[in-house]
């Protein structure tokens, strides 16, 4: 959640801004993040959370832990529920 709110405050954007976030990982971390889905989805202010392949997802951001990667791109949420690119 904190690599997700920093990559959120280097784009420019406010709490109040709701994202749809992707992430691609390996599947134990896969299942660790979706046992804490609503964790964070408050965390990160994310409407919506879906997983992609990690070989085929897009990724705007990555983080190494314990050796392991983790991928991940949002979009801004606007006020008419659209998708915005950033």
């Amino acid at each position: 959640a904190r690599h997700v709110q920093a990559e959120r405050k280097k784009q420019g954007l406010v709490k109040s801004n709701v994202i749809s976030l992707s992430i691609s990982c390996d599947e134990k971390l896969r299942a660790m993040l979706e046992q804490n889905i609503h964790f964070l989805s408050e965390r990160t202010n994310a409407n919506n959370i879906s997983f992609t392949d990690s070989k085929k997802g897009e990724a705007s951001s990555r983080i190494s832990i314990k050796n392991r990667d983790i991928l991940f791109s949002f979009f801004v949420i606007n006020k008419e529920h659209r998708i915005e690119k950033i």
